[in-house]
């Protein structure tokens, strides 16, 4: 697909700009800017959407990765590393978009500061690049804290994105 740029303004710099979003399911969002493409009009966020490099990080990271849906990816969650996403929605789904060459890797999953379950990733060969998607259950109340930390027994992965459905 192309997308030509028409506008008075130029917010692309004449370069491209990397899309987000779902293939023919929802908006597309053109990374770095506030635009989207599409007929719906929510924001990553609304749509549950949130980017690990915006979230609070504690001994992590960020690291640039043009394949990340940010162009950029937490990476270094050794043991004692956090990922924490405030204020998220309320959910029963929780998608993570990932990478790790770790095998096996995991994290420890906390929901407003309560340990909730301890979630195994499969190996993507890659610490960057080349990303997968684990989802699991969890019930998320409105305006929760979610915390992806490495634990005592766990590896690390490296993280892009969390969605919560």
């Amino acid at each position: 697909m192309y997308v030509v740029e028409r506008v008075a303004k130029p917010f692309s710099g004449y370069t491209f700009a990397y899309l987000t979003g779902t293939a023919n399911q929802d908006a597309k969002h053109l990374n770095g800017s506030a635009c989207t493409l599409g007929i719906a009009s929510k924001t990553p966020t609304a749509m549950g959407i949130y980017e690990a490099e915006s979230a609070t990080l504690t001994n992590c990271a960020i690291s640039n990765d043009g394949a990340a849906s940010g162009g950029a990816e937490v990476t270094n969650i050794s043991p004692g590393s956090a990922v924490t996403f405030k204020n998220v929605r309320a959910g029963t789904t929780l998608d993570i978009h990932y990478c790790t060459k770790n095998v096996p890797s995991q994290l420890t999953l906390y929901v407003n500061g309560a340990k909730n379950q301890a979630i195994p990733f499969t190996s993507t060969n890659s610490w960057d690049t080349t990303y997968a998607t684990k989802t699991v259950s969890v019930t998320i109340p409105t305006n929760a804290t979610l915390t992806l930390q490495n634990d005592p027994g766990d590896s690390g992965a490296n993280l892009d994105y969390i969605q919560i459905k």
